[in-house]
């Protein structure tokens, strides 16, 4: 599972825009929002992998710098959110 996060890091980093990089912005900031929504780590999963199949199908894309820094903080967000399941996984051992 920690090679499906980092690989998901790594994506995100290099994409930083689209056509329209506005939207794609907001598209990333929703996967944070919704993946901090989540309750149980099946759901982060579930939101994880769409996360992972939409950066794929963007991986081309590009934006501005201002897209770069609100895409990186979107994914930070993301990681936060998304690493605190590994965590609770981790305390429960």
């Amino acid at each position: 599972m920690k090679r499906v996060f980092y690989s998901l890091l790594l994506m995100s980093m290099v994409v930083v825009g689209c056509k329209r990089p506005s939207l794609f912005v907001n598209e990333m900031e929703a996967f944070a929002t919704d993946v901090c929504a989540c309750e149980t780590k099946e759901c982060a999963e579930t939101v994880a992998g769409k996360y992972a199949s939409w950066l794929e199908a963007h991986q081309n894309a590009r934006g501005s710098q201002e897209d770069l820094e609100a895409t990186q903080q979107a994914q930070m967000k993301f990681a936060a959110c998304f690493s605190k399941f590994n965590s609770e996984r981790n305390q429960v051992k």
